[in-house]
This record gives structure tokens, sequence and C-alpha cells, in this order.
């Protein structure tokens, strides 16, 4: 048989494309990696907490114990857990004075970061928003369509929140005002990241914070391209309360580890907006 009988010269110049796309994607990841300056990232980290009257190594310290006496949070993989720098900033609150009695958290997803709240703050109520489990949205999410998936999710999820100060709302977060809830000193917003859900939340979470409380939001791209699977909903809410002076915002990297946070194009923040006192906005 002839070799150009069995030759496909469509099939030759896609599998060469794709490799050639590969190697250049694995350049690239290198060279981020090179360049990824560690020490400034964790020393712009410093400054935010100090502006706020926080102890980033503090805080490391605290958090580092405080998970290691939780036997809840023991059992979790650090690779795919909720675990990220906003547990350590939550830590940082715990070692402060600032008076944190009522916590609210918009999409509790496995309880991970809600037991923590909940260890961290043993004298505040930690109330935590999420669908009803019944819901059709929550069931097609995070691969919850699956029932063999599903039942230990939510097992695992209610050994989470098996903690006296916690109270989870199953309820879709638009319809909170209908539950006139008394305001929060601390709200931690990781739900739907697009419009319009994020626009809902970040509505009702700042008309629900009390003055001078702190609202944060998880999973925030800042660099300005989009790549596929990402949204900029998040950062637009935010700058947008930021715009009308409602609310003075931060920003520290969601991870430090070279590994998730590297290629700025995948670097994650986290926002960290304090809401001003009347007289001061």
């Amino acid at each position: 048989m002839k070799w150009y009988s069995w030759f496909n010269p469509k099939a030759y110049l896609r599998k060469s494309r794709q490799l050639a796309e590969q190697y250049c994607e694995q350049r690239k990841q290198k060279m981020f990696l090179a360049q990824y300056n560690l020490a400034q990232h964790i020393e712009e980290t410093r400054r935010v907490y100090a502006g706020l009257g926080l102890d980033f190594d503090a805080a490391q310290a605290s958090l580092k114990e405080k998970l290691a006496s939780c036997p809840a949070l023991q059992e979790i993989d650090p690779v795919i857990s909720c675990a990220s720098e906003h547990w350590t900033f939550f830590a940082a609150l715990a070692q402060s004075q600032r008076p944190i009695k009522r916590i609210l958290e918009l999409g509790t997803y496995n309880g991970e970061t809600t037991h923590l709240l909940a260890k961290l703050f043993p004298d505040a109520q930690v109330t935590t928003v999420d669908l009803p489990a019944t819901d059709p949205i929550f069931i097609a999410s995070y691969g919850r369509q699956d029932p063999g998936f599903r039942q230990p999710f939510l097992e695992y999820r209610a050994r989470m929140l098996d903690v006296s100060n916690i109270e989870l709302l199953e309820i879709n977060s638009f319809l909170l005002p209908s539950l006139k809830l008394v305001p929060f000193d601390l709200i931690w917003v990781d739900a739907c990241h697009e419009f319009p859900e994020v626009g809902w939340d970040m509505c009702n979470a700042y008309h629900l914070l009390q003055d001078d409380g702190l609202l944060m939001c998880d999973d925030i791209y800042m660099n300005t391209a989009v790549p596929q699977g990402q949204t900029h909903a998040t950062l637009q809410a935010v700058k947008a309360l930021e715009q009308y002076r409602l609310i003075d915002l931060f920003f520290i990297i969601k991870r430090l580890d070279a590994e998730w946070s590297a290629d700025p194009a995948a670097r994650k923040h986290i926002a960290v907006a304090r809401k001003p006192k009347p007289s001061t906005r």
C-alpha cells in the first residue's frame, strides 16, 4: 500500500496545529511562572490588610491553628476545596477588634467556608443562603444532576453546617428583601458570578450591610481580556458601587501560589469593600 493512500492531509494539519498550540501554551505558562513575583504579591496583600487595621502574617498563623483544631475541616482536599485567601482574611478579622456579630454568606456550596466562619466567630450568627436543593438550577450546577453525586454532596454539606451558630436559608437570593433581615457586619458573596444574579446579590448585600461593615466578593478577574468561561460581572458591580462612592474598594489576590496565579489572564482576586458611615460618604 502506498503511503499516500492512507495519508489524510486535513487530519495531519489538524493534529499539527493542536501540537503547536499545546507547545505554545506550555512555553507561555513557563514564562509566566518564571516572571511571577510572589514576594511582590505578598507585600501588596500585606498593605491592603494594614490599611484595614489587620495583620496578614498573624492571620496566616491563626488560620493554620484554627484548621488544625477543626476536625471537619481536616478532611478537605486543599486542591479542590473552597480554601483561598479569603479564609486568611476571615482569620485576620477574627483577630481584630472589629465587632462582628452577624455574618451573611450568599452561596453556600458545600459549606466549608460557612463552617470555618462559624468556628472563627463562635459568638456570631452565621446565615448562609443557597437555592433549595430541589431547585432545577441548583440540581443542574456543579454536576449535581447526577443523583450519585448530589446525595453525598448534600450529606457532606449537612455535616459542615451542623454547627449551632449556622443558619441555612434555602431561598433564591432575589427574594432576600422579603425576609426583612437585620443588617450584617460581614457579608461574603460567592454565588452566581454572572448578570443578572450578581446584580441583585450586590444590591441586596449592600443594603443588608451595616455602616462600616465589610462586603467581600469572590472570583474577580481584573484582566480586561475575557478568556472563554470568564465573566467580569462581579468586577463591574463592585466598581459601580465604588464609582457612586458607596464603598471603599480594595482587592487581594485569591491565591498566592504561582500554579494558580502566574498567568495574569487566569489570575483571580477577591474584592473587599467597606461601607462608609453616612457622614463620610
